[in-house]
């Protein structure tokens, strides 16, 4: 009887799923930086330079972009559980035409989407956010966060090694199976969370413009006060420096009046009789 009361404690059970949360954010930021330290093997193995693969791999990070603002919202609108299950579900296939691309138009694509299937953390972060109380917020995006930074700073060092023994695209590969693993152990073990109110897509970005358009205005009106601020601690910071001149200029002038003192130009009428 206390094992199964311990078992079903709240705190332990939400406990366990903000774990399981991280690392799930973790690993799914990770498709983001598997490809960096393997750029050298993808532009020989596709016979291109290191500069296009470069940029052909920019397009990883501006599909990340892309997916924040287009994919992310999607939680205020319908149940966050599904939408995540269902963008780690997508990146299983993105994944797979990324190791299997053969061209540079192919990798950029795929990339593309390996990037806005990426964004699953900023689905994280409210979820988790909305399954605690108002007062341990603060500790639950900063525990997501580290997360999200863990996954950053691991990928590169796992995708390295990995390159180092396996072919470039069995890393894609392995990363694609993770991801379909990933997204079965949240289907079973995350709760539903029903949103507020039921909006599709395009009423979800709809309602993202009075919130660009505030946050916009915020950031002219801090951006006037930061102008105003240094300018007038720069005007209070060179007043001394005015006066300082100024007295020394006026110094200079009065001392132009005076006869000189003792030295081998001294006019004999200042010398001594």
């Amino acid at each position: 009887m206390t094992t199964s009361t311990s078992v079903r404690d709240p705190a332990l059970v939400r406990a366990a799923l903000m774990f399981l949360l991280t690392v799930a954010a973790a690993v799914s930021v990770a498709n983001l930086y598997y490809a960096q330290p393997l750029a050298a093997a993808i532009a020989e193995s596709l016979n291109i330079s290191p500069g296009a693969i470069g940029s052909a791999l920019m397009a990883t990070q501006a599909g990340y972009a892309l997916g924040m603002i287009t994919l992310a919202p999607l939680g205020d609108g319908r149940e966050r559980r599904r939408v995540i299950v269902v963008t780690l579900l997508v990146s299983v296939p993105a994944l797979l035409l990324l190791a299997s691309a053969r061209t540079v138009p192919m990798l950029v694509v795929s990339s593309l989407f390996v990037g806005m299937t990426s964004s699953v953390p900023q689905m994280i972060l409210p979820y988790a956010v909305n399954m605690v109380p108002v007062q341990e917020r603060g500790r639950v995006v900063g525990t997501i966060m580290s997360g999200l930074l863990t996954g950053i700073l691991l990928s590169r060092a796992a995708s390295g090694a990995l390159g180092a023994i396996l072919d470039w695209r069995l890393v894609f590969v392995l990363a694609a199976g993770l991801m379909l693993v990933l997204a079965v152990v949240l289907h079973l073990a995350l709760p539903t969370q029903t949103p507020t109110a039921a909006l599709g897509w395009v009423e979800t970005m709809r309602s993202l413009g009075p919130v660009w358009t505030s946050r916009a205005s915020r950031c002219s009106g801090r951006c006037c006060r930061f102008s105003s601020t240094t300018s007038a601690t720069a005007a209070a910071q060179q007043a001394p420096l005015a006066s300082l001149a100024s007295s020394a200029s006026s110094s200079r002038r009065s001392l132009r009046g005076l006869p000189p003192v003792n030295g081998p130009r001294a006019s004999t009428s200042s010398r001594w009789p």
